[in-house]
């Protein structure tokens, strides 16, 4: 705070204002001529100079920080062969153009784009408010801080088709939740991707077992099955009606290896709509 405070009593002695026009674009500054202004100049540069050396190091630090942490991508892949809802559209990619581009001689090369059609609730994906409420937030409203931050798993994955997650089940564990405000159920489900059963025999969240989680104060719930319960979907609207966002469709959970760490899932920002594909990570303190 010292040098800061030195720096600012330094840069208004620096130049010597002249305020006697009364536009205030007419305002002249004077570069500084006598020994204590270029001394001043010479020291307001040394701080300048510590000032850029600490932003560089911050930067290192934060890039040596990022290369020591480990990512485990909890999405999966979206394309046509990604099995979609049973009543959803199947997803959909259209390429549009792929022509030759002008890049340097010798360097081949194209311009690609395309289209994708798909339903918002295909693959991993996150449920706004609205997707159950219609005066509830939509996904574009959705803040970015309840979409980041430190996560819970909870280890359920010993469960049967269908075996449905209670309260009691949840319990043991009310006290992690409580201080943690994004909670993350390993069902083991993500093992059945690509059958017909992932999306018929998944271990349903309960009424109770969603109105526990609120009463802890979570704000997000994520989860490996195709939904957190099935029709008529008392959970949705009990954790929607809560403001707490669901993720579904989470994969690669058992390669997190920790029960406590940094959850991200960014939903696209479509307005005035009811979800969105994520592409949901996991960053740990390994590497």
């Amino acid at each position: 705070m010292g040098s800061r405070h030195n720096g600012q009593i330094i840069i208004r002695r620096l130049f010597a204002v002249n305020t006697e026009s009364e536009s205030s674009s007419d305002v002249r500054f004077s570069l500084p001529t006598c020994p204590a202004r270029v001394a001043d100049v010479a020291i307001l540069t040394s701080l300048l100079s510590v000032s850029t050396l600490l932003s560089r190091l911050r930067l290192g630090h934060l890039r040596k920080d990022l290369m020591q942490r480990r990512f485990v991508d909890l999405s999966y892949p979206l394309d046509p062969s990604t099995p979609p809802f049973p009543g959803d559209s199947p997803v959909e990619v259209e390429v549009q153009t792929t022509i030759p581009a002008h890049l340097p001689p010798g360097t081949p090369g194209f311009m690609n784009t395309s289209n994708v059609r798909t339903s918002l609730h295909t693959g991993t994906h996150m449920d706004a408010f609205f997707h159950f409420y219609h005066g509830g937030a939509t996904i574009d409203q959705i803040p970015l801080t309840q979409c980041i931050g430190p996560a819970l798993m909870i280890d359920l994955s010993a469960r049967k088709s269908k075996k449905r997650i209670t309260a009691h089940d949840l319990a043991p564990h009310q006290q992690a939740i409580s201080q943690t405000p994004k909670v993350i159920l390993n069902t083991g489900w993500a093992q059945n991707w690509g059958e017909s059963r992932y999306f018929t025999d998944y271990p349903p969240l309960t009424e109770d077992a969603a109105r526990f989680l609120v009463d802890c104060a979570i704000e997000l719930i994520g989860i490996d099955t195709p939904s957190v319960d099935y029709s008529p979907y008392d959970a949705h609207f009990v954790l929607l009606g809560n403001d707490v966002l669901i993720v579904e469709n989470l994969t690669n959970l058992d390669q997190i290896g920790q029960p406590l760490f940094e959850f991200a899932a960014i939903p696209l920002k479509i307005t005035g709509r009811d979800g969105s594909p994520v592409r949901a990570i996991a960053v740990t303190g390994e590497t």
